[in-house]
C-alpha cells in the first residue's frame, strides 16, 4: 500500500453517514499523522478563503503587508488606484520572498538581485544585468496574482484561482451578522500565539461549549450557560449565550464584566475551516487558525472596539481565556499521541457543532481526492 493508499485508508475511518447519537469522532491519527497535515494544507487550506489580516493595514496607496500561509508567501497591497490585491511574495527569478513584515512602498524589490515589482504585481522595466538572455518575456514574470477579498474589517485571501466568491463560503452569515455591525470599530491591537496541538485539536474546543464550566470558570461565570445555543449550518458554527452578573470577588472579575456586559449577548462565529469571529457589546476578535505543523497551531487574534471603555479589560479577559484553552487543548495532544485512546464519542447536547466541523472536513477531504 502506498502512501496515497495509506491516508485514503485513513480518511475513510471516519463514518460521516452516522447521525450525531450513533456518530464516533475521528480517529487520534487524524490529529497526529503528518501525512494527512500535508494533505489538509493543499486539500483545505489552499482551497478556501483564509483571514489573513485587517483593512487598517492597507489603508493609504503602498501599504502592504505579508503572511505565510501555511508555507505559501503572500503579500497584501493597496496599489496606486486604491484598490486592494494581492500577490504571491516570491521572486520570479530565484525564489526569494519578496516583500517582508509591513509598512509603505512604491514598489516591491526583491531583497536578492533588486527585481522590482509594480504595486500591480508588473515586473518593472528589464531586470538588472540581464541582457542576453534570449526569449525572456517580462510580461510573463510578475508576481502571480491572488484572489483578496474583506468581510467587514477582515482581509480574506484564497489560493485557488477557481473557488467562489468569499460571500459564497460565508452562507448567510452576511445576513445574521451583517458587515456595518463589526465594521466602523477601531483597530485595537494584535496577540498572536502558537499552541502546541493540531489544529483541529483547537477548532474542536472552539466549538462547544461543554468545558466552559470546567476551564473557564470565570467566563463560566459570565455566560449563561444553561441558555447557551450551539446552530451548525452550511459552512459555518454560531454558538451565542445570553449574559449575566459576575459574582462579587470571582477571580479578574473586573475584566469579564467589560468583556461581556450584563444583559448582552455573545456570539461566536466559525466558519469553515479556521476563521473565527468573536462578537461582543464593545469588543469584537477575529480570530485566524493556521496549522504550521501536524502539532503546532498559530492563532491570530486582531481586536476591534466601538469605543474605549473597557478595551484594555476585554483584552485581558481574552488573552486569559486563550491560555486556559492553550492549556487544554495541548493536554488533548498529548492525550491524543497515547496508545491507549482511539477515538470518542459526542455528546448530543453539547457538541453538535464539533460534529458539523468534522463532517466539513471529511467531505472536503474525499471531494478533493476524488471518493
Amino acid at each position: 500500500m502506498g502512501p496515497d493508499d495509506e491516508v485514503t485508508s485513513l480518511l475513510a475511518t471516519f463514518r460521516q453517514d452516522l447521525p450525531l447519537a450513533q456518530a464516533e469522532t475521528p480517529p487520534a491519527a487524524w490529529y497526529t499523522d503528518p501525512r494527512l497535515h500535508e494533505v489538509e494544507r493543499e486539500r483545505v487550506f489552499f482551497k478556501t478563503w483564509q483571514p489573513v489580516g485587517h483593512v487598517g493595514q492597507v489603508d493609504a496607496p503602498g501599504r502592504f503587508f505579508t503572511v505565510d500561509l501555511c508555507g505559501e508567501p503572500v503579500v497584501v497591497v493597496r496599489d496606486e488606484a486604491g484598490a486592494l490585491r494581492a500577490f504571491s511574495n516570491v521572486c520570479r527569478h530565484r525564489g526569494s520572498t519578496v516583500a517582508c513584515g509591513e509598512g509603505r512602498a512604491t514598489f516591491l524589490r526583491c531583497p536578492y538581485h533588486g527585481w522590482v515589482y509594480g504595486l500591480d504585481g508588473k515586473l518593472c522595466g528589464g531586470p538588472p544585468e540581464f541582457e542576453g538572455v534570449l526569449g525572456f518575456d517580462r510580461g510573463r514574470n510578475g508576481l502571480p496574482p491572488v484572489r483578496v477579498e474583506t468581510f467587514g474589517p477582515i482581509v480574506f485571501v484564497n489560493l485557488d484561482p477557481d473557488a467562489a466568491p468569499l460571500r459564497d463560503s460565508l452562507g448567510d452569515l452576511p445576513e445574521r451578522q451583517p458587515e456595518a455591525s463589526v465594521s466602523g470599530r477601531r483597530f485595537v491591537e494584535r496577540r498572536e500565539y502558537v499552541v502546541a496541538c493540531n489544529w483541529k485539536v483547537y477548532v474542536d474546543n472552539f466549538l462547544e461549549a461543554y468545558h466552559v464550566p470546567h476551564v473557564h470558570p470565570a467566563l463560566n461565570a459570565v455566560l449563561d450557560y444553561a441558555s447557551y445555543v450551539t446552530e451548525a449550518r452550511g459552512p459555518y458554527v454560531l454558538q451565542w449565550s445570553p449574559t449575566r452578573a459576575v459574582k462579587e470577588g470571582g477571580a479578574g472579575a473586573e475584566n469579564y464584566w467589560a468583556y461581556a456586559p450584563q444583559g448582552s449577548i455573545a456570539r461566536y462565529w466559525w466558519v469553515f475551516p479556521g476563521f473565527m469571529l468573536n462578537v461582543y457589546e464593545n469588543v469584537v476578535s477575529g480570530n485566524y487558525i493556521r496549522p504550521v505543523g501536524h502539532d503546532r497551531t498559530l492563532c491570530v487574534f486582531d481586536f476591534f472596539a466601538a469605543r474605549d471603555e473597557g478595551v484594555k479589560e476585554s483584552v485581558k479577559a481574552s488573552h486569559d481565556i486563550q491560555l486556559e484553552d492553550m492549556s487544554i487543548c495541548e493536554k488533548v495532544q498529548a492525550g491524543l499521541r497515547s496508545r491507549t485512546y482511539r477515538r470518542g464519542r459526542y455528546s448530543v447536547l453539547r457538541e453538535n457543532g464539533l460534529h458539523h466541523f468534522h463532517l466539513l472536513l471529511s467531505r472536503a477531504l474525499r471531494a478533493s481526492n476524488g471518493s
